[in-house]
């Protein structure tokens, strides 16, 4: 047995979707593929989803997709930026990733060993200027100030606003380079046909604000060319906050963030399984839980849950990985779990997922504070109105009531069945006593 969810090995760029489809999302490859081909203005395509939603390993899995798998022709770098946020500059940061793709293609890397060039005049910054007059002492001056001086003779000052123009004009000069680079690596070339680059920018919304924010900027200024396509992996959600921890929360983030970004795209949250659709979370639960080889009972158990209760239909692939590990650190004893009634297993399976979904449910839970209010809030009872929904609500109510309102069991059916004999004592402290015994005993940091 396993105790870790192991992740997908993906060899970048050679490596696509097959074998690894387990969500279905080769569909939505294969759209972007077909968009960043047909498009020649300069263009910037944000995959939005929560953290946790599989677009890591979606645009890991795409950057080579689109070559060996979608037929495309442009060319396609991987970066995370949250990699390089240490960084001051995200330009460099590009420039590299950019560098390191082409360094195989000899004409592309003679191409780019200007662009790089271009890129440190870019980015070293400017020269304070100095300013020591008779009446003041400022270390930096405005175009008006500084006119002022030279015109009441500071020689030293109009020596050193000269510099400074010269470094500004050579850094007109050296935008220039860089954009004319860009379009030469990407421009026909013979009787080949234009070869369009798309640059992966990936958790973005994990960085600093002032990083993240940034990087917009600089693929807005320096790379707006045609040709050249940018796909951000973020949580737009998160992005927008960063705008509002760097500009205020005056500032309208959506529309700040329009200036960036053309167009958005959404993975699906759900795979069709038997004719059926089936929600991501669930799919991917199942499949790694049989590689994991976790315990049938418990397996089945968070299935019921994940399957059944509104509130987990939706939960992230992050979330269920560390649903994953729970179920694989619950202590067996040598009898196993079939020592506990089924009432127990379905309450554990319950608390392993509440417990990476509301933590205020899981704290009241472990503290004896939990109420029968608190269940039908955080599994979505009030929600339930189908057939099988009320036969659900039902056995939620059968088995929960049965430790929240035990003046009520006389109500509570085949109460043999489901707590194994009827002279059991059951409270409160039975839910403190598995999530004690069975989700704390071992726990993750």
């Amino acid at each position: 047995m396993k105790y870790v969810c192991p992740p997908a090995k993906i060899n970048l760029y050679t490596d696509g979707f097959d074998g690894r489809d387990l969500l279905d999302r080769r569909e939505t490859g294969r759209q972007l593929s077909q968009l960043v081909e047909k498009i020649q203005d300069p263009f910037v395509i944000a995959i939005d989803g929560q953290w946790g939603s599989g677009k890591s390993f979606f645009l890991q899995c795409w950057v080579g997709a689109h070559l060996v798998e979608n037929g495309g022709f442009a060319q396609t770098v991987y970066i995370d930026a949250f990699e390089h946020d240490f960084m001051e500059e995200p330009l460099i940061a590009l420039t590299s990733a950019i560098s390191e793709r082409v360094k195989g293609d000899p004409q592309a890397s003679k191409v780019w060993k200007s662009a790089k060039a271009a890129a440190a005049k870019l980015w070293r910054p400017a020269a304070r200027i100095g300013l020591a007059t008779a009446t003041a002492g400022l270390t930096e001056v405005a175009n008006v100030v500084a006119d002022a001086a030279l015109e009441a003779g500071n020689a030293e000052l109009a020596k050193q606003v000269d510099t400074f123009w010269k470094r500004e004009e050579g850094k007109a000069s050296a935008m220039r380079q860089f954009r004319a680079s860009l379009q030469k690596l990407t421009a026909q070339s013979g009787d080949e046909a234009c070869k369009p680059l798309v640059v992966v920018v990936d958790e973005l919304d994990r960085c600093r604000p002032d990083f993240a924010l940034s990087m917009l900027e600089t693929i807005k200024h320096f790379f707006s060319v045609p040709n050249v396509h940018f796909v951000l992996g973020v949580n737009l959600v998160e992005l927008e906050n960063s705008v509002r921890a760097r500009y205020g929360d005056s500032v309208d983030a959506r529309i700040y963030l329009q200036k960036f970004i053309n167009l958005k795209m959404f993975l699906p949250e759900a795979v069709e399984v038997n004719g059926h659709d089936t929600a991501m979370s669930q799919r991917f639960f199942s499949i790694k839980a049989k590689e994991m080889g976790l315990n049938v009972e418990l397996v089945e158990g968070v299935l019921f849950q994940l399957k059944n209760i509104p509130n987990f239909k939706h939960i992230t692939l992050r979330s269920i990985q560390r649903i994953l590990t729970e179920i694989a650190l619950v202590p067996i004893s040598e009898r196993g779990l079939k020592i506990l009634s089924w009432g127990d297993m379905f309450l554990i399976s319950g608390l392993i997922v509440q417990k990476h979904v509301s933590k205020d449910f899981y704290s009241k839970a472990l503290s004896g504070a939990l109420t029968m209010e608190d269940v039908e809030h955080d599994f979505g009872m009030k929600y339930m109105t189908s057939k099988e929904d009320v036969e659900v609500r039902e056995l939620l109510n059968q088995v929960w009531a049965s430790c929240l309102r035990p003046e009520r069991l006389s109500e509570v059916r085949d109460l043999g069945n489901i707590w194994g004999f009827m002279g059991r004592d059951l409270s409160i402290k039975t839910i403190q006593s598995l999530s004690r015994n069975y989700l704390e005993a071992i726990r993750l940091a």
